[in-house]
């Protein structure tokens, strides 16, 4: 099929929703995520950072591309002074670039799209 169209409108309490612990090995503090898609070539996430809350340094061999669903926080880039992101911002992540995460608002709602 050519065009899919999911629509599994995930409530905060949907059994989909994991915690997400640590990354890497890493700890994180107040992280949820769900699988929307998988296939061969792709993986959508959707990511919940809490108030307060952070994704710890980590990186992986794929090319990333995140989409700001709702929340403001920033990035951080190993080397580099952190991004700040809100609302309606797309990142994109080369392979195998360290990079964190920490929310500065009531709530970050990522939508990633992991290209495999």
């Amino acid at each position: 099929m050519a065009v899919f169209v999911t629509n599994q409108g995930l409530s905060r309490t949907d059994p989909a929703w994991q915690d997400l612990d640590e990354i890497n090995g890493a700890a994180n503090k107040g992280v949820r995520l769900a699988a929307d898609i998988t296939d061969e070539k792709a993986q959508v996430l959707f990511v919940d950072i809490e108030a307060n809350g952070f994704i710890a340094m980590h990186s992986q061999p794929e090319r990333s591309v995140c989409y700001i669903v709702e929340g403001e926080g920033a990035i951080l880039v190993e080397g580099q002074p952190d991004i700040t992101y809100a609302s309606g911002d797309t990142i994109t992540f080369a392979p195998d670039v360290s990079h964190g995460w920490r929310n500065k608002s009531t709530r970050t709602r990522l939508l990633v799209m992991v290209l495999l």
